[in-house]
């Protein structure tokens, strides 16, 4: 393993379900406690080191707790995309699998980038609830789809098509009280609340392409165009090797967020004059319409970036 020359004390965290693993390098420290909602030992045992940033990977939701605590006692955290650090771990020759070997990894990887890793400063209780809830709208609407799609079967029975309506009808009912939640939520937040009215000022953005950037990408408007492309997916990918030129194309990211933004791109390219002139542009050139509408996706995700970073509305200049 290579070592890298930045100076500091970095801890990596991996977590599970009943228990932490800590490493800290460079000194090697490790040890494991319970993930029961109580860090307040964690953080007096770290806060001697001074530790000059901790990482760990999202688990599902069970990361939240520790993340959280170590925010608001001030440490410099960030949770990193697991593709990041395991691809780390390959790069650096790591191939036996323990919780305490992850967890070295994770430090390693928090020595090597912690110049390019930004660190969270807000804790993600709310945030979380947001993107529970906005999951959870997600399933309801793909649950509602598969019950109008079995209503236009040929052939279907009476007491399967009365079963079927009703079953919409509570869904839709379940669909509207979970927006609301999500409404209430967004509308209690005053940055939620600036950020979503600077973000449907923007061709093909409402409320509910909105909640959804909200709730699942609360790193718009603090990263660079290159890194927002990543995390979302819409960055294509080169696919070369010596003479072969293979097509590029994206992979990775938020499925949830690319979805919502693939129809908010649709919206845009109809009513945006500067994304239609794009994409018409495009296929003109020969582009499949696909294509260019994944390049419309990822135009219009610069733009919002560049709207929230900014702190302004649209401008016919962005992009």
């Amino acid at each position: 393993m290579n070592e890298p020359k930045v100076k500091g004390c970095f801890v990596g965290i991996d977590v599970s379900k009943n228990t932490l693993d800590i490493f800290v390098r460079p000194s090697g420290e490790c040890w494991t406690q319970s993930n029961n909602g109580n860090f307040d030992e964690l953080c007096e045992k770290l806060k001697p080191l001074n530790p000059t940033l901790i990482v760990l990977e999202p688990t599902g939701g069970y990361e939240l707790g520790v993340l959280n605590a170590l925010i608001k006692f001030g440490f410099r955290v960030s949770r990193e995309h697991a593709f990041k650090i395991h691809h780390h771990a390959k790069g650096s020759g790591q191939l036996a699998k323990t919780d305490r070997l992850d967890a070295s990894m994770i430090a390693h990887y928090a020595e090597c980038y912690s110049e390019e890793i930004e660190p969270m400063t807000m804790p993600l209780v709310d945030q979380a609830l947001l993107g529970q809830l906005s999951s959870r709208r997600g399933q309801l609407v793909s649950m509602r789809a598969a019950e109008k799609n079995r209503l236009e079967k040929a052939g279907l029975s009476e007491r399967l098509r009365v079963s079927c309506e009703r079953m919409i009808r509570v869904i839709s009912e379940e669909i509207e009280g979970i927006e609301e939640q999500i409404r209430e939520i967004i509308q209690n937040n005053e940055e939620w609340r600036r950020k979503q009215m600077i973000l449907e000022t923007a061709f093909g953005v409402g409320s509910k392409v909105s909640s959804v950037l909200l709730a699942n990408l609360p790193e718009l408007g603090h990263v660079n165009r290159k890194q927002i492309a990543a995390l979302v997916g819409v960055a294509p990918f080169q696919n070369q090797s010596g003479r072969f030129k293979g097509q590029q194309r994206i992979r990775g990211g938020r499925s949830g967020v690319r979805g919502i933004l693939y129809m908010a791109a649709l919206s845009a390219k109809k009513h945006d004059p500067r994304i239609k002139a794009f994409y018409e542009r495009l296929v003109e050139k020969g582009k499949k319409k696909k294509v260019a509408l994944v390049a419309c996706m990822h135009k219009l995700l610069r733009i919002l970036n560049a709207m929230l970073s900014k702190g302004v509305c649209y401008q016919p200049s962005m992009g």
